[in-house]
């Protein structure tokens, strides 16, 4: 699975498992991205908030 960078905004984020997170992004140069977002539930992620979505 190739990875890539790019600027998005999260749109939803669904939990998966005790730890871990499904993210949709929206990015201006591959559209609408799903990707899981490994340990986004823990105390100490490196994720922290930014998993979010704007409300």
């Amino acid at each position: 699975m190739p990875i890539f960078e790019s600027e998005s905004f999260v749109l939803k984020s669904y939990s998966l498992a005790e730890a871990d997170r499904i993210v949709v992004f929206y990015t201006r140069n591959y559209g609408i991205v799903r990707g899981v977002a490994k340990g986004a539930k823990r105390l100490n992620s490196k994720f922290g908030s930014t998993l979010e979505p704007f409300s």
